[in-house]
């Protein structure tokens, strides 16, 4: 009876052991029964008992699926991938830069077992000016338990914030007289492409009245005239993503300058050979390029130029602001075929007539004559491009 007996209790344990094996080898039913007996006497027939203990698998691995860039105000939906789907009651420990984050997290929105959502411009503390001039990247972590046991950690999930797009309005501090437009121009920082734009006036009443679509808006001098007129001007970008709005106020709006009024003194009439010196009116900060028949004038940036070769020479002046002002200067020769006409030809005595001198090519302008006439054995000189005389029987 004792060898029995002690050969049911080795099957009973062979039986529980094989059982358990079997059912851990298989996650789908991985259940482990024990068992328990009361060992009977003659007279008793045999009593079990039986309990389900959950049997943890052994290898466990856990990763996150997800997008790995966005910008600032894009929400983002990362989620745990487990390679165990059987057993629902997986603890999750979401971790972002060694933090453990919970569902009153700021910035997140969801936090349901293996789904993470969270607004990186809040999680990250982003907005105003914080918020990032370059890229900026964040390491997500995911850690599956089960119960008192630890069974995995993810692989490092990299997320990376987009710099946000920051916008600037340029513009030319002035409006040179005679421009007819200024553009403005926006200029953006950051950001991804593509973007949308719309410049604008804002009424009192809040609402706006549209004025371009495009990323540069030209303003005629019509208005600028009237600049405290135009109001505020703004441009809104957006990508879906990023945005920015800047504003121009009346105030800020290109102002007029002046045309400064150019002259140049200077050696109209030079001898051959000789050098002649020009010189345009100056213009503090301002720059000047020359042009003429000299190649030197082309290497000349200051306001005096000199030169041996005649012809017609144009200055440009550019002042600090970017407003010009052109002159020209002519300088002449001197020689040629130098005329004398009389009024008359034939004249009875004592008849005045009048004599006139010139110069070819010339306008008489810095121009001196002499005149000499002789009168028998006296001689008379004279000054300036006319003489009158009156001729004698002896002249």
């Amino acid at each position: 009876m004792k060898k029995f007996m002690i050969f049911l209790l080795m099957a009973f344990l062979y039986l529980g052991t094989c059982q358990a094996r079997s059912e851990a080898s298989h996650p789908d039913n991985a259940k482990l029964k024990l068992l328990s007996w009361v060992t009977p006497t003659p007279s008793q027939s045999f009593l079990t008992r039986s309990a389900d203990v959950t049997a943890i698998p052994d290898e466990v691995t856990v990763q996150i699926d997800g997008v790995h860039e966005g910008c600032a105000k894009a929400q983002v939906v990362l989620t745990a991938l487990v390679n165990y789907d059987t057993l629902t009651n997986f603890n999750f420990v979401w971790k972002v830069d060694g933090q453990a984050l919970t569902p009153t997290t700021n910035g997140v929105v969801e936090l349901q077992h293996n789904i993470l959502k969270f607004d990186p411009e809040d999680l990250f503390n982003l907005s105003g000016e914080n918020a990032p001039d370059a890229p900026v990247t964040h390491e997500f972590t995911v850690e599956v338990s089960y119960g008192d046991c630890s069974l995995s950690i993810s692989p490092v999930h990299l997320f990376t914030v987009d710099p946000v797009t920051r916008l600037e309005i340029v513009f030319p501090t002035y409006a040179c007289d005679g421009q007819t437009s200024v553009a403005l121009t926006a200029s953006l920082t950051n950001g991804v492409a593509p973007f949308q734009y719309k410049w604008f006036v804002e009424k009192e009443d809040g609402t706006d009245t549209a004025l371009t679509y495009a990323n540069v808006y030209v303003i005629d001098t019509a208005v600028l005239a009237q600049a405290t007129k135009v109001g505020v001007m703004g441009i809104f970008i957006n990508n879906n993503c990023n945005s920015d709005t800047a504003w121009v106020e009346g105030d800020d709006i290109p102002s007029y300058e002046q045309m400064h009024t150019l002259t140049v003194t200077g050696d109209n009439v030079i001898c051959q050979g000789s050098t002649a010196t020009m010189t345009a009116s100056f213009v503090a900060d301002a720059s000047y390029s020359w042009a003429g028949p000299d190649p030197a004038a082309a290497d000349t940036a200051g306001n005096v130029f000199k030169t041996t070769f005649p012809g017609v020479y144009s200055v440009t002046m550019t002042d600090n602001n970017g407003c010009t002002a052109t002159a020209e200067f002519t300088i002449m020769q001197f020689g040629g075929d130098l005329q004398v006409t009389a009024d008359q030809t034939t004249v009875c005595a004592n008849t005045p007539v009048v004599l006139n001198a010139n110069l070819d090519g010339f306008n008489n302008e810095n121009i001196s004559y002499q005149w000499t006439m002789a009168f028998g054995a006296v001689f008379d000189i004279a000054y300036g491009s006319t003489m009158t005389v009156t001729p004698t029987a002896t002249t």
